[in-house]
């Protein structure tokens, strides 16, 4: 989509309707999930760690991914 030269056209080429892009609906599109119930302190726990990411770490994104749920899920816990 954000290659196309004309977004209205290929819109109509792929016949997408109503509010496709996820940016439009961040804080609704994962209400089928058992879990989203906690998407308020997901996203605020993803917004933390995206803050204070210096991009320099040398550890694995799928690391960086389990330490965020981990602490998350210990300030549930508690």
């Amino acid at each position: 989509m954000q290659q196309a030269n004309d977004k209205d056209e290929l819109v109509k080429q792929l016949l997408m309707q109503g509010h496709y892009e996820l940016k439009d609906q961040i804080d609704s599109s994962h209400t089928f999930l058992y879990g989203h119930r906690y998407w308020p302190q997901v996203k605020k726990a993803a917004e933390a760690f995206a803050e204070t990411f210096a991009g320099n770490s040398a550890a694995q994104l799928s690391d960086q991914i389990l330490q965020v749920a981990r602490q998350t899920a210990a300030k549930l816990e508690s």
